[in-house]
């Protein structure tokens, strides 16, 4: 015996059935008119490409990384970039200030609890202290194998 004869062998069930099929029909009804319109209203995304003539030092970029602040932070071949969503600052290193970035050529990066940028290149590693604005070589070497000799 079906569960439908079940329930209208009850008294006043019945009526009570009906109107749980009648609403379940209802809302399946709604649904498969409103899915449509709901899917479609997807915002549309917008994409805005950078490159050189945008600010970036060159168009091959290794890495990029959102910091606490909201500023992105893209590394490439030729200087590690800080994009505040108008601007590109671009950091490159400088032998003569010790607190400048290790190497021009950032590779991967990492942000820690604290806030503070961390970065790979060719020579080390570097961290780029949020608060003071500084870098701070943290490992660094020279490679004195000439492998074309």
């Amino acid at each position: 015996m079906s569960i439908a004869r079940i329930v209208m062998s009850i008294p006043h069930m019945s009526h009570l059935y009906f109107v749980i099929s009648t609403m379940t029909r209802i809302c399946t009804f709604l649904f498969l008119m409103l899915a449509p319109s709901l899917l479609s209203a997807q915002e549309v995304l917008k994409v805005q490409h950078y490159g050189v003539d945008q600010g970036l030092p060159q168009s091959s970029v290794w890495d990029i990384i959102q910091d606490d602040y909201g500023f992105l932070w893209v590394s490439t071949a030729d200087g590690l970039c800080r994009f505040d969503g108008y601007n590109f600052t671009t950091y490159r290193n400088n032998q003569d200030d010790s607190l400048s970035i290790g190497a021009n050529s950032q590779h991967l990066m990492a942000i820690d609890k604290e806030g503070d940028l961390w970065m790979t290149h060719e020579q080390g590693f570097d961290r780029y202290h949020s608060i003071k604005g500084t870098f701070q070589n943290l490992f660094h070497y020279e490679s004195r194998i000439n492998v074309f000799n």
